[in-house]
Order: C-alpha cells, then structure tokens, then sequence
C-alpha cells in the first residue's frame, strides 16, 4: 500500500480544494495499474470528449430534500449535500451528479429541493463542485422543473 504524502510529517492537503483534506499517494477508486488485462471493466478510465473519468463509477443525482426551504438561503446547497457528495468522491466515485435542481422556485418537486435561479444559488453548487474536484472526481447536475407536479408550498402549509 502507497503512503499519504507527507512534507514536514505532516499530511498535505490535496491540492485547490475550498478546505483541508488529505492528498493520496493514489486516488481512490483508481487502479494501480489500470491497463492489466484482468482489470475489471468498471475500474477502468472512460474519455468523453475532453473529459477522462479515473474509473466508471458514477453517482445518480438522488432527491436529498435538504437544501434551504426558506429566507434568504432558499434553494442553496447546505453542509449536508457538502458532506454526502463530497464522501463519494473520497471514495473514489469518478462523477458525482447533485440531485435536481429546480431552474425556476415554483418548479421544485419540494421546498427543500435545491435551485439554480439565482447567483447565490449558484454559489452554492459551486462550493460542492470545487470539493469534488479537489478530490479527482468530476461534478454534474440534473436540472429539474416538476410541472404541474410541483409542491413549493412552505412546510406546515394546509389548504382551506
């Protein structure tokens, strides 16, 4: 087993992410050797375009329900996605999708559902993507607008 790089006995950090977290000797989720012969498919790096995934392990963008249902953090990724998305990419997921994002608010399949109508919204996202990078995986999203399916009214809201 490959070491953690170490400068002055101390654990570096990996390197452009938005905190602290440890750099590996090798990515996880990634073959030491890749090209044998007897790697199994799925461990494997996968080009589209310009993009290379380390392996063929992608994450489906799974309804969370955790974003901010109201105030001024309506929509915005929280620490939980940060935290769920982020641990699939130190486990070596080569691409990570966030849950549906609702392009405009009375599209949301719930107030907790995240957004992308606003900048700040967009902060947010972008916050989850950088840990993700930082962690040798890349980030998609799945945008989202639920019709006449849509359910945005605030928690504890009961038709007369």
């Amino acid at each position: 087993m490959l070491s953690e790089p170490v400068e002055n006995g101390l654990n570096t950090g990996a390197p452009n992410g938005p905190c602290y977290t440890p750099a590996y000797a090798s990515n996880p989720g990634a073959l030491l050797q890749p090209t044998a012969p007897n790697t199994p498919t799925l461990f494997t790096p996968l080009s589209i375009r310009s993009k290379t995934l380390k392996n063929r392990i992608i994450v489906s963008p799974m309804c969370q329900y955790s974003a901010a249902a109201k105030g001024p953090d309506v929509g915005k990724l929280t620490d939980w996605h940060l935290a769920t998305l982020g641990h699939y990419a130190i486990k070596g997921a080569a691409l990570i999708f966030a849950e549906a994002a609702g392009v405009q608010p009375n599209g949301r399949i719930t107030p907790q559902c995240p957004g992308l109508w606003s900048d700040e919204q967009t902060a947010s996202f972008k916050r989850v993507s950088d840990f993700i990078k930082s962690q040798g995986a890349l980030s998609g999203i799945q945008l989202a607008h639920a019709g006449r399916k849509a359910s945005t009214a605030p928690l504890g809201f009961q038709l007369k």
